[in-house]
């Protein structure tokens, strides 16, 4: 009984920590002109979890209480570097909440229907080679609206056509108010527990580094192949017509 008391109350601090977590990300992500202090505020937080992680033991209880507390200082410290808070700030923050709780379900749909379109196949490719998968592409198209020009436009387009998207499908099987409530209450921090636990460690940024250079380094091999098989084809089709008379 204690033991399952354990894993339970480990499971409730970890899906608590990982919710705070998504609703801090929009807040950050929302900012104005104080894009660049929340980030630097989110980095040192990211970088400072592991080491309280770390220093948890192997007590999955401790871990889990310092991720909510990490999370909590993470959150408070957001709100007093923004405050104070304006009606505008807020607003752009329930945006982004609308953005990452309807984009998820359109993109858990794009997912399902991977294996019948072609279209999905090649959105799902690109989520996948995200770091922290669907949460990891919400954050880099939130911030890549951000600059001008046509990269800021076309982010910002998915952003918005994800969002009315997920909300198309919610309101045709009539969970348009149901969806938020069950992502945010159950979803959300299990999801990211899963998807974005192993991103606090800088192995895994090593790894998928190593490995997305490793891809690269084969791609343009393949490329370099494809040239040179299609230069050798090209002398012996010359000689080959050369040869061919005309009929008389």
């Amino acid at each position: 009984v204690e033991i399952l008391q354990s894993r339970l109350w480990t499971k409730c601090l970890r899906q608590i920590a990982w919710t705070l977590g998504g609703l801090g990300t929009a807040w950050i992500v929302s900012a104005g002109e104080d894009l660049l202090q929340q980030l630097i505020l989110a980095l040192s937080i990211s970088a400072g979890a592991p080491l309280m992680l770390s220093r948890s033991g192997r007590n999955e209880v401790n871990a889990a209480g310092c991720t909510l507390i990490v999370v909590l200082a993470w959150l408070t410290l957001a709100g007093c570097a923004a405050w104070p808070i304006r009606a505008w700030r807020f607003m752009h923050w329930l945006h982004a909440v609308a953005q990452l709780t309807y984009g998820w379900l359109a993109i858990t749909y794009v997912d399902d229907a991977r294996p019948r379109l072609r279209v999905a196949r090649g959105v799902m490719t690109v989520v996948d080679l995200m770091p922290g998968w669907k949460f990891g592409a919400f954050v880099l198209l939130s911030l890549l609206q951000r600059l001008p020009g046509l990269v800021g436009a076309i982010s910002q387009a998915v952003l918005v056509s994800s969002m009315l998207g997920g909300a198309c499908i919610a309101m045709r099987r009539g969970r348009v108010l149901a969806w938020p409530v069950a992502f945010w209450s159950i979803a959300i921090g299990h999801q990211l527990d899963i998807d974005c636990c192993r991103w606090l460690e800088p192995r895994a940024w090593w790894q998928h580094c190593r490995w997305q250079a490793m891809r690269l380094k084969s791609c343009i091999c393949c490329l370099f192949e494809r040239l040179g098989q299609k230069a050798d084809v090209r002398p012996v089709l010359a000689d080959t017509t050369s040869d061919v008379v005309a009929p008389q």
